[in-house]
């Protein structure tokens, strides 16, 4: 991927790889780290940045919820 740049060379995107924490922090509100997660990746998308995560990551997401009894996480 190619971000658009001002000179005759191209600048590339960022690319970073995500486990499930940092979804967990946004979903469970979890104060600092909530407000830590959000700043990142409010600025991963200021630049443009990916974030790759894996399938897995987002089974355990889904999953987590329903493990601990917290149907309110799951239906967000």
């Amino acid at each position: 991927m190619v971000r658009q740049g001002g000179s005759r060379f191209p600048q590339y995107v960022d690319a970073w790889g995500g486990d499930s924490d940092l979804f967990i922090y946004m979903l469970e509100e979890l104060g600092d780290l909530t407000r830590k997660t959000k700043a990142l990746m409010k600025r991963m998308d200021e630049r443009g940045d990916v974030l790759l995560t894996s399938v897995i990551t987002s089974c355990e997401i889904l999953l987590r919820p329903r493990q601990i009894g917290r149907v309110d996480l799951d239906q967000r």
